[in-house]
């Protein structure tokens, strides 16, 4: 005998489950909201943090201050510097010109840096991946000594180009921030622009990251964070340095809700054609991509990249299967990529 629910049955179990769903989404959130605080408390973390589950945003929230000294919070508006994850929007901003005909990622950069030395073994590739041996110019010994003042691109690509390779271009790894500097210079050759004019108009403005930018040290940039160190668990203000040295290895600011504007877009093929979008998150030498690091954990695909510099941390996370993003900006310098993790591993066990 066939048994039929009434409309108002099935509206009654629908809406019971949209309940049930509901409470453990917010208890979830409640046990995430509650470990962000405590580490708050403990000085271990100070930032924003945005996360989104199956394309909807599902917590976003400032902890902690944003300037100690003033007692400002933060917020999910606060500008953190960004440190090596202004390497992805490097990395697009390098296939943008691929895509428009302008640079192929086969050429060697002796094309575009005359004179450059082995300029004809390394090719855009190479930069890309980390996989060019050029010498990284922020382990040198006297990187403090200048990084403190402001240098031109040419300045600094003069303070590595002459290190011998650490091996022949394509046949290993190694990070090296050189490489992100180098991609910047050709970006402005074939541009025609600036490395900050490029970016707004090929990628800042058609995701609608307006609170994102190059962090120049004596402009005025609203709701800036002041960036910290701990030293035996206290504050101290982090050196002043100028972070824009480092160019597209480096040199951004941004906010939580604007690096998830730049994901939602990559995500929705608004920046590249999928055959230059799979073409970076292809792993190379130690899972690395174009300016994304590509992991596997649970059978589950993790594109990603952290970034540290003083003052400031900072990590974006796709579970790609899971659907699960999350975006943390720290102005304490110390890692947050565990408190990502465990943030995944919390919306995990609901």
């Amino acid at each position: 005998m066939r048994r039929f629910v009434n409309a108002r049955t099935l509206s009654e179990i629908v809406n019971h489950i949209v309940e049930e769903i509901l409470e453990v989404m917010l208890k979830n959130i409640k046990e995430i909201n509650d470990y962000l605080l405590k580490l708050n408390a403990e000085l271990k973390f100070s930032g924003s943090v945005l996360i989104t589950d199956h394309n909807e945003i599902i917590h976003s929230e400032g902890y902690g201050m944003s300037n100690y000294e003033l007692h400002v919070p933060n917020t999910v508006g606060t500008k953190f510097r960004i440190a090596s994850v202004t390497k992805p929007i490097t990395a697009i901003a390098t296939l943008k010109l691929v895509e428009k005909g302008l640079l192929d990622l086969n050429t060697c950069i002796n094309e575009y840096l005359v004179g450059f030395p082995n300029g004809e073994l390394i090719n855009i590739h190479h930069l890309l991946s980390h996989t060019s041996g050029i010498y990284n110019f922020t382990n040198s010994s006297d990187f403090m000594g200048w990084f403190i003042q402001p240098q031109t691109i040419d300045e600094v690509i003069e303070r590595f180009k002459d290190k011998p390779l650490s091996f022949r271009p394509g046949e290993s790894f190694e990070y090296s921030n050189s490489n992100y500097v180098l991609l910047t210079k050709i970006i402005e050759i074939l541009g025609n622009c600036t490395f900050e004019e490029f970016l707004i108009e090929q990628i800042f403005l058609p995701c609608r990251m307006q609170d994102s930018g190059i962090d120049v040290q004596d402009r005025v940039i609203l709701n800036r964070a002041s960036g910290y160190m701990l030293e035996n668990n206290e504050l101290r203000n982090s050196p002043n340095i100028q972070v824009v040295n480092s160019y597209g290895s480096g040199c951004l600011y941004s906010t939580v809700e604007d690096l998830y504007r730049l994901e939602s877009a990559l995500n929705r093929g608004e920046l590249l054609s999928s055959k230059l979008k799979d073409k970076m998150f292809t792993p190379n030498f130690e899972g690395f991509g174009y300016g994304w690091i590509i992991q596997e954990e649970d059978n589950c695909k993790i594109l990603g990249h952290s970034g540290g510099i003083h003052g400031f941390s900072s990590i974006i996370l796709k579970y790609v299967e899971e659907q699960i993003c999350i975006v943390v900006l720290s102005n304490i310098f110390q890692p947050v990529d565990e408190i990502a993790r465990e943030i995944v591993s919390m919306i995990r066990r609901r």
